[in-house]
């Protein structure tokens, strides 16, 4: 599935892309769980409000803490710290740097 991803990406930048393949290639197998997060995430938060930012923590698990005062431009990050809290209990022992990847990828997958 995303081997022809991967071959692209090398096409277009050379030894980078060999690179980038590499990182895509590591978080292929739990790309298609979290892009389910990322997915279901966006679906409980689409106005990012204290309501859906609380539901999003309760059904995916979360951050212990959430202020309500935070603005509105940083609550995009709670819902991605929410879904990264969800992939870190799911897979505990994968590296956070291999999460993250793996969210960004998803969720450029969804909001391209």
């Amino acid at each position: 599935m995303f081997q022809a991803l991967i071959d692209r990406i090398k096409r277009w930048f050379g030894s980078l892309g060999a690179g980038v393949a590499v990182g895509v290639r590591e978080v292929a197998p739990y790309l298609p769980d979290i892009y389910a997060l990322v997915r279901r995430a966006a679906e409980l938060t689409p106005t990012k409000s204290d309501d859906e930012i609380l539901r999003a923590m309760d059904e995916l698990g979360g951050p212990v803490l959430f202020d309500p005062a935070t603005p509105a431009a940083d609550r995009g990050r709670i819902i991605g710290e929410i879904v990264l809290a969800a992939a870190k209990a799911r897979w505990p022992n994968l590296p956070e740097r291999r999460i993250r990847r793996a969210i960004e990828l998803a969720y450029g997958a969804l909001r391209p």
